[in-house]
């Protein structure tokens, strides 16, 4: 267990904190428990930061609210 803290830790250090940062088009990889769980370009962020859509690579678009513990990585 101790190893995955230490990548978990890894991964919530290289985390995006604020994602109003982050520019429509950019790429980005969204984490949960140290795993990528999806992949795609910022299509919009909210005004507060709290809410992130995203094009994945299958033209979808997701939705991700930062309050349901996902970091934003860059590549």
């Amino acid at each position: 267990m101790k190893a995955r803290e230490g990548v978990k830790q890894r991964w919530t250090h290289a985390a995006l904190s604020d994602w109003r940062e982050l520019q429509t088009g950019e790429f980005v990889n969204i984490v949960r428990n140290a795993k990528v769980i999806a992949r795609g370009r910022v299509e919009e962020v909210s005004g507060s930061g709290g809410v992130l859509w995203l094009d994945n690579e299958e033209s979808e678009t997701q939705t991700f609210l930062k309050s349901d513990g996902v970091f934003v990585r860059r590549p």
